[in-house]
């Protein structure tokens, strides 16, 4: 602040607003920081300028985020906002912020994908399987895989595999076997082969 000559000339700038006789300025009181953001310069908490999401720095007299949130910027200049809801506001409510890694990432149960509209979203394992091999496809926890559903085999289809119906793949003399999880073909009622 430029040079003032007095503790009254401090009052423009609020009640938060002393006077340092050392360097003959006007100071905010500790734990608050001149704002212009309303027109006029004022001495507002950090919360205030920067949002919820903020905390007075004692060590360098200003403000920061707090654990958690980020800087960003928006119509009202510069703000604290969540990691976390900034990491469901790019992929979805099944997102999150890990701080380990520093990174979004998605929910147990889900992975990055694309969306109906195609959007990368954090989607279910088993929308994540169907986008890959077809709706008859899903995800299987324990060998962490997609499979084909019960009924339905891989089958390579222009080039890329998707999860096809026995009969469709080999016609109706064929069935799938629930043991073996294959297509198989019935020579007749009483010798079954598989492929």
């Amino acid at each position: 602040s430029s040079t003032v000559y007095g503790y009254g000339e401090c009052t423009k700038y609020g009640g938060m607003a002393i006077y340092d006789s050392f360097s003959h300025t006007c100071k905010c009181i500790s734990g608050y920081v001149f704002d212009d953001s309303y027109g006029f310069t004022s001495c507002v908490s950090c919360s205030t300028k920067y949002g919820i999401g903020s905390t007075y720095d004692y060590s360098s007299g200003g403000c920061k985020c707090s654990s958690g949130y980020m800087v960003k910027n928006d119509y009202s200049g510069q703000k604290c906002v969540s990691i976390d809801q900034e990491c469901k506001n790019q992929y979805g409510v099944m997102s999150r912020y890990d701080s380990l890694s520093d990174k979004c990432k998605c929910s147990i149960g889900y992975l990055f994908g694309t969306d109906s509209i195609g959007r990368t979203q954090c989607i279910s394992e088993d929308d994540w399987c169907q986008n890959k091999y077809g709706y008859n496809s899903q995800y299987d926890s324990l060998s962490d895989e997609c499979e084909c559903r019960s009924g339905y085999e891989f089958t390579l289809k222009s080039g890329l595999l998707d999860c096809v119906s026995c009969s469709s793949k080999y016609g109706t003399h064929s069935s799938y076997d629930y043991f073996s999880k294959k297509c198989e073909w019935r020579f007749d009622s009483y010798n079954k082969k598989n492929w």
